[in-house]
């Protein structure tokens, strides 16, 4: 066995944990957004409040326009924005200011960085909000406009728009007249921020295609500016990688840097032949130049051998690749090598300080999950920044943390997250969110398939994430509905249907599908889930559950279709109703956490 090392096994918590991030700054922040309808607001506001929310800052959007909708009866057509309607006008004013409130509120008691999302296109408007601030201690403001010069991106966004909760069971066509009647209105009073206001700005122009900025200051503030110089809306595909199969995974062992095993010799090989067709590349094909036009395919991975080894056959004239040491694993210091069955036994205050905060956890002389983002913030920027497909072959540790950013989960369910081998997690960011496509690499074969389209969050306090996971044998022309409805409303019922010939979904017998609803859970309430799925053969299926507190719920495989329900309370204890023969049980999320990192 191997030998103990003579570390002292009692260190202090300041040196057993990282230091969390500052979730509470003692300078807070509040970032009011300025711009017409229609030019992105919301999509920066939502971006940036997913890059701080990862980098531990707690952020949060308030959102006027869902205030509106909810505290107003008045008629909300075009006519309700119309400058000149002095009763419209006021209306509109304190609703604003009631948002602003809430947000003030929310960050004395909780909050870092609030962000007001407003069109706030007037200068009276953005002179009362200031005033409102005039008094509030250790806060800054920072301004973001974001402009659009480009007819093509503001043509989409105004048929997003059309799509609004303001238009819901209105006729498209009628729909797009008014919101067009709603711009014009807004386009009337429109006042840009320019220097003789003096405020602390940022111009986004185009969606990060120019940036103007003016008088900022501060070390977050300065962080924003550069964030939101590289963000733009160009469609790109990442693809993230576990290295193959390595003897330390074999064995159980902590971190090291194995050799890959003749299972993950074999894997990387199938990688490149499911990137040559995935891209277009094969030559017997006569495909001479990748599908995004690219004359080359950028494969990053970590400076560790298995990564190294499992990018080998990337490496000629159709695939770039590139080493850094940002996308190396976790380092478990002196564990490294240990099984986690030995260091229970040899070190049971580390392993016990381990299972406490899996994420805080720091490796004695090694590193935590927030060493990890630390040293992953570059890597984002870059890949926030490039405009074409990447490839990225690393590390179970950082595979959860990229992948963490881009779906926006949490940071203290990063240890959790399921990171599996012989997998493509194929990625399309979005101005609406992030979908995210599995292909499983067989064996034998490199186009079996495991399909997952993730939703995009359901507004709400608190959220819970579902997961359907149904595995067919057939279900070829066939059709799935997934039902999911949540509160004592019926009006809270949403149905996702999918179709064979749906662009998103890849339907072949032995394939799985997975679906993933965002659900709004309320304090000091309870919500029921109700979740059921149907189809015309026999399925066999899985449906898990999680919320903030990693509980998961399982159902076992099902021979007939199925329904049932979930009750979820704010202590996040878990009621569980059972219908036909599904059995529920509990599987603990704490096993395992050190196994493979």
């Amino acid at each position: 066995m191997k030998r103990v090392p003579s570390f002292a096994t009692k260190r202090t918590d300041s040196v057993v944990f990282a230091e969390q991030p500052r979730d509470r700054l003692e300078t807070k922040l509040i970032i009011i957004m300025v711009g017409l309808p229609a030019r992105g607001k919301s999509y920066i506001s939502k971006k940036l409040k997913r890059w701080m929310n990862w980098m531990g800052i707690h952020t949060r959007v308030f959102n006027v326009g869902n205030a509106r909708r909810s505290t107003t009866q008045e008629p909300q057509d075009s006519s309700f924005f119309n400058p000149n309607d002095a009763r419209y006008s006021n209306i509109r004013e304190l609703i604003a200011l009631d948002v602003l409130n809430e947000l003030l509120y929310w960050l004395r008691v909780e909050g870092s960085v609030g962000i007001h999302d407003a069109t706030n296109s007037t200068r009276k408007r953005r002179e009362t909000l200031l005033k409102h601030l005039e008094n509030e201690p250790d806060t800054n403001v920072l301004f973001i406009e974001s402009l659009c010069t480009d007819n093509d991106v503001i043509e989409t966004n105004i048929r997003m728009k059309a799509k609004s909760p303001d238009y819901i069971a209105m006729d498209p066509t009628v729909a797009r007249k008014d919101f067009i009647a709603r711009l014009a209105n807004y386009e009337q009073s429109y006042q840009e921020i320019d220097e003789t206001d003096k405020i602390p700005y940022v111009k986004v122009i185009n969606v990060g295609e120019r940036i103007i900025a003016n008088r900022v200051k501060g070390y977050l503030e300065s962080q924003i500016v550069f964030y939101l110089m590289n963000i733009h809306i160009s469609p790109r595909n990442i693809y993230l990688v576990l290295h193959g199969e390595n003897e330390y995974n074999v064995q159980g062992r902590m971190g090291g840097d194995s050799p890959l095993t003749e299972r993950g010799k074999a894997f990387s090989q199938h990688l490149v032949t499911f990137f040559k067709n995935e891209f277009g590349l094969n030559e017997e094909n006569g495909a001479q130049k990748v599908k995004s036009e690219r004359k080359k395919v950028e494969v990053w991975t970590s400076m560790l051998g298995s990564a190294v080894q499992t990018a080998k056959f990337f490496r000629d004239s159709k695939f770039k690749v590139f080493k850094t040491r940002n996308l190396n694993a976790l380092d478990t210091g002196y564990l490294t090598g240990y099984t986690e069955s030995e260091v229970e036994d040899h070190f049971f205050e580390e392993y016990k300080n381990l299972l406490k905060d899996p994420f805080a956890y720091r490796f004695p002389s090694g590193e935590s999950y927030l060493d990890v983002i630390d040293r992953a913030k570059t890597l984002i920027i870059e890949l926030e920044r490039i405009r074409q497909d990447v490839v990225i072959i690393s590390h179970k540790s950082v595979m959860r943390v990229v992948y963490a950013y881009f779906m926006e989960i949490p940071p203290q369910q990063i240890p959790y997250l399921d990171i599996p081998r012989q997998t493509v997690i194929k990625l399309t960011p979005s101005p609406h969110g992030c979908e995210e496509l599995r292909v499983h690499i067989n064996e034998q074969q490199t186009n079996v398939q495991n399909s997952m389209v993730r939703l995009g969050n359901v507004v709400g306090v608190y959220t819970a994430e579902v997961l359907f996971s149904l595995h067919y044998e057939s279900i070829i022309g066939e059709e799935l509905h997934v039902l999911t409805s949540w509160g004592d409303s019926d009006d809270t019922q949403k149905e996702f249907s999918f179709r064979e010939e749906d662009h998103r979904m890849i339907w072949s017998p032995g394939h799985f599908w997975q679906l993933r609803a965002m659900v709004p859970l309320l304090r000091n309430s309870i919500t029921l889930l109700r979740y059921n799925y149907q189809m015309k053969n026999s399925i066999t299926g899985l449906v898990r559950y999680e919320t903030e507190g990693q509980r998961t719920l399982y159902l076992p495989p099902l021979t007939q279709p199925c329904s049932a329900s979930i009750l979820l309370k704010d202590s996040w204890d878990v009621i569980v109703h059972r219908d036909l023969t599904a059995e529920v049980f509990e599987k603990s999320s704490s096993s395992s956490i050190g196994a493979e990192i």
